[in-house]
């Protein structure tokens, strides 16, 4: 299951940094170019215009001379926690969340936002 953003790049972007952060569970970000190409760590590694960091808490792409146009950052859930399996399962449009699956989407929607945030102009 993967929860989905956009983000618009426009052609004054010259590094573009794609960051995601999240105590308590595994998780993984890919990255959907405007042509429909695919940025995962594999693809980073044999490119010498992307750069991907990980560590346990955080991962993150920079990516330069960015595509202009909408990309796609594609949040895959590895091992979640049993309240963040179920209010990414609760994306769907459910609306019974208990107050800890609220709180745990809150965490995804921070996320979302982080991701918009961490896009620099540099």
């Amino acid at each position: 299951m993967a929860y989905i953003e956009n983000a618009l790049i426009d052609s004054s972007v010259t590094n573009a940094r794609f960051t995601i952060s999240w105590a308590g569970s595994n998780l993984n970000l890919t990255l959907k170019k405007p042509e429909g190409g695919i940025i995962d760590p594999d693809a980073a590694e044999a490119d010498a215009n992307v750069n991907y960091t990980s560590a346990s808490s955080y991962e993150f792409y920079i990516v330069k001379s960015p595509m202009p146009g909408e990309w796609e950052l594609m949040i895959f859930g590895i091992e979640l926690s049993p309240t963040a399996s179920a209010a990414l399962k609760n994306l769907a449009g459910k609306d019974n969340l208990t107050e800890e699956e609220k709180a745990e989407l809150a965490n995804l929607r921070s996320i979302a936002l982080q991701l918009r945030l961490y896009l620099l102009r540099i």
